[in-house]
């Protein structure tokens, strides 16, 4: 059984279809005539510096996040010390696009970490996406490794507070981790009503700020027309991990059935962060539609589009010895 092939796959051609926007607004993408119906140059419109001169089909860390986390799972699952060890090797074959706060922490943690030591690594003020790249594959290994105690919560708070040790930043991670595991079960219908749902029982349960329910609330309570203007408050917090999974799910409810490429515009066209914004619905567009294996037809044109193509069929067959 092949149902969840793609999703390594998805998840970087989400990566590479979101980073020419980044940093745009969506009146500056309405501007440019909306999101290409392709791939295109990294550099085409995005002011960010860090992708300058590279090819179409590059990808950044949000593919990395997610290759490390797969691999990590493949050799010892659930393994935090596994885990570190592929983060570092990513970032060593290539830091572009990744987060500050991310870099300093896998910077600062040592092999040989105490978990005591790994929990308190990460930057407190950090609130991007690192946490939130890697947990696709975690989310669809653990919903079928049914003896695992707590369904995998525990890594995930450890894993998140690796690079980011915030109350913040654990809810926003184990809510995108729940919200993953409800469309592998539920495809995405009431996605939205699920996220706000659990958003408000971990940000009780952590006391935290209710950051990422208000953005949830407001989209809700909107006629989502312009779902960016509803959660972005400022060009900064475009780029927070609330934002943009509030972005996602949204997106991801109202077009459920669609191919992922359709999908993708939808999401690109809000503007800010949008790698990842894309990188994160792609992924749960294909937990969310393992049947429908349609992918674009430049797929092909990825970095590393073939170690990424086998990479993918390896998790997946991972997967199908869980479910056998």
């Amino acid at each position: 059984m092949n149902k969840f092939i793609n999703l390594v796959v998805a998840t970087a051609y989400g990566d590479a279809y979101g980073l020419p926007y980044e940093t745009r607004t969506y009146a500056e993408i309405v501007n440019l005539g909306g999101p290409s119906r392709h791939l295109i140059l990294p550099d085409r419109y995005s002011d960010f510096a860090d992708f300058k001169g590279y090819p179409v089909g590059t990808v950044s860390d949000d593919t990395q996040h997610t290759v490390a986390m797969v691999k990590s799972l493949l050799k010892k699952p659930y393994d935090i010390w596994g885990l570190i060890d592929e983060l570092q090797l990513e970032m060593s074959r290539s830091d572009r696009g990744w987060g500050k706060g991310t870099k300093s922490a896998l910077i600062r943690i040592k092999s040989k970490s105490s978990l005591e030591q790994i929990i308190n690594n990460g930057n407190p003020d950090s609130n991007g996406c690192g946490p939130l790249m890697r947990l696709a594959p975690l989310a669809l290994y653990s919903y079928f490794d049914i003896g695992l105690p707590g369904g995998g919560e525990d890594f995930v708070e450890v894993s998140t507070r690796l690079t980011h040790n915030s109350e913040l930043a654990v809810v926003s991670a184990l809510v995108h981790f729940q919200c993953l595991k409800y469309v592998i079960k539920s495809s995405a219908r009431n996605l939205m009503s699920f996220a706000l749902e659990q958003a408000k029982l971990y940000e009780t349960k952590y006391s935290a700020p209710s950051v990422l329910s208000d953005k949830l609330s407001r989209i809700a309570t909107s006629n989502r027309e312009l779902l960016a203007d509803q959660i972005y408050d400022s060009t900064k917090e475009a780029f927070s991990s609330q934002s943009v999974q509030s972005l996602a799910y949204a997106c991801l409810e109202a077009n459920q059935k669609a191919e992922l490429l359709e999908l993708l515009q939808l999401v690109v066209a809000q503007g800010g962060d949008c790698d990842s914004t894309a990188a994160i619905a792609g992924s749960m567009w294909c937990l969310a539609n393992p049947e429908n294996l349609i992918l674009p037809r430049d797929v092909n044109k990825l970095q590393d589009y073939e170690s990424l193509k086998s990479l993918s069929a390896q998790f997946c067959g991972a997967i199908n010895n869980l479910i056998e």
